[in-house]
């Protein structure tokens, strides 16, 4: 649900067009899957401690920055990408 608060609040042109086309619920969905799988990695198999990751993740999918920030994401919020390469240089 904060996921989804979050949108209304910071990108509402997207939430209100994602709740007409009946895709806000598998959106938020897939935000909060690509979310946690990226932590997941990060945290298991590449031993960054859980807050650096929460860090890492949390602003690629969940929690978006502002439609007067970043009017166009790039990405369709219904068909994410790929989570990217989160490997530490």
């Amino acid at each position: 649900m904060q996921i989804k608060a979050h949108w209304k609040e910071h990108r509402p042109r997207m939430y209100r067009e994602l709740e007409r086309q009946g895709q806000l619920d598998q959106a938020v969905y897939l935000a909060q899957e690509r979310t946690r799988d990226a932590f997941a990695e990060l945290v298991s198999n590449q031993g960054v401690p859980a807050f650096q990751a929460d860090e890492a993740t949390r602003e690629l999918w969940a929690f978006l920055p502002s439609e007067d920030d970043v009017p166009d994401l790039g990405f369709d919020p219904t068909t994410l990408p790929a989570p990217p390469d989160l490997e530490s240089d």
